[in-house]
């Protein structure tokens, strides 16, 4: 990202931003800070300042706060009891929603006061009306919103047309292809389908990571394995889990085992996408990388963790040991 990519980072209970190069761009002195590309965040006591790369303040909005970061040019936040997007321009959407989504694509998915989900386009405009007990992401690929309706998911078009699948459980969904499950004796069982709803890869994994982008991380009989969205076996490890592969490395638990209080003790580390560890400095957790980057953390005690950042090539953009 050359330094356009913004990360939040603490220190002493304060909040600042660093980039992606490992630059302070703010010195932690907030109340709190969001991630984004290009432009950023800063809640002080007063509202939410949006700065840019440069750390200048580029927007102010008053009595308004957020938790989330900026995705598609908004940004979630809560305000007047409830929540909304605001736009870089500095102006708040119309709508006022109980739960927001991030935008993909010029649409998000919100839930309305009575608890129904439905999605809405940059003006607010209800573009599939709330009638669904959940909605995940939207996905620009396929132009599908996966819902749920009495308790099973589906795919719906932003015409309104549902592609029947009744899964249990479904991912969110990456080149045009969804993690979903079905339920056989009792269990759950993932595999992929495509904006058809139809199965791409049979539903016969215990258990499936977040899909990557052309990849996906499953669990079978024998441990787990990275696949492609073709069904084809990539590597396979003996760590107790694995995420898929993203910007080119796959977080991985190993070492692991479970103690007296059901905890599972080890570290974790990265694989390549040919299952070679790349990255072996080992921390208490991991994000999987995104936008080159990998939120990485390590436990002061029982409660409290410090997190930080790591690039490609393992070094620390801003050290877990900071508190």
């Amino acid at each position: 990202m050359n330094g356009r990519l913004m990360l939040p980072v603490s220190c002493g209970g304060q909040w600042g931003l660093i980039n992606d190069l490992g630059s302070v761009i703010a010195e932690p002195k907030y109340r709190f800070s969001g991630r984004g590309i290009g432009n950023a965040y800063l809640i002080t006591d007063e509202g939410l300042v949006v700065v840019d790369c440069q750390g200048s303040e580029v927007g102010f909005i008053k009595g308004v706060t957020s938790y989330s970061e900026f995705s598609d040019q908004m940004l979630v936040v809560e305000v007047n009891g409830g929540m909304t997007y605001l736009g870089l321009d500095g102006k708040l959407l119309p709508g006022i929603y109980e739960v927001c989504r991030d935008f993909h694509g010029g649409f998000a998915s919100v839930q309305d006061f009575n608890g129904r989900w439905g999605l809405i386009d940059r003006k607010a405009n209800w573009v599939i009306k709330p009638r669904f007990e959940e909605a995940l992401d939207f996905d620009t690929k396929t132009q599908r919103l996966p819902v749920q309706s009495s308790g099973l998911w589906e795919l719906v078009g932003i015409d309104g047309k549902i592609s029947s699948l009744g899964a249990a459980d479904i991912l969110p969904g990456t080149n045009g292809v969804f993690g979903a499950a079905v339920s056989k004796t009792g269990f759950l069982l993932y595999g992929l389908i495509d904006a058809t709803s139809e199965w791409v890869v049979a539903p016969e994994f215990s258990d499936m990571a977040f899909l990557g982008p052309d990849n996906v991380s499953v669990r079978d009989s024998d441990g787990w394995a990275n696949i492609g969205f073709d069904g084809e076996y990539r590597f396979r490890t003996d760590a107790v889990a694995l995420g898929s592969v993203c910007c080119g490395l796959a977080r991985a638990y190993v070492n692991g085992k479970v103690t007296s209080t059901g905890l599972i003790e080890g570290k974790f580390v990265f694989f390549d996408s040919s299952g070679n560890l790349t990255i072996d400095t080992g921390y208490d957790d991991a994000e999987d990388f995104r936008d080159g980057v990998s939120e990485v953390s390590t436990l002061l005690n029982d409660e409290e963790r410090s997190s930080g950042y790591i690039n490609l090539v393992g070094r620390e953009l801003w050290s877990p040991k900071h508190i």
